[in-house]
């Protein structure tokens, strides 16, 4: 069985094992990038993938756009990721 590679924007600077996807709120629609290990996520998608010290905005599962808690993410696509004109982020693909 062959498992689909997913998009990521690198390595998380927080707990360095992790790898940053980026995922939309389905409440809200507002993209972030969240850690696949620790769950710390980010809105400012310039600074987490340029800035190690970037502040995290959260934890998972609650959405830093409009609060709902818990809060329901789907991991955007790559399809999805190039229509937001988001390529700029990503580094790799990973399973």
């Amino acid at each position: 069985m062959t498992r689909s590679l997913r998009p990521h924007l690198g390595s998380c600077r927080i707990c360095q094992q992790g790898l940053l996807r980026l995922m939309r709120c389905t409440q809200c629609h507002g993209v972030i990038a969240v850690c696949d290990e620790c769950e710390l996520l980010w809105t400012d998608l310039d600074a987490v993938t340029t800035d190690p010290l970037a502040p995290t905005a959260g934890a998972f599962p609650k959405c830093p756009h409009c609060g709902a808690n818990p809060a329901a993410f789907e991991m955007l696509t790559k399809r999805e990721i190039e229509q937001e004109n988001l390529e700029r982020y990503i580094v790799g693909q990973s399973s």
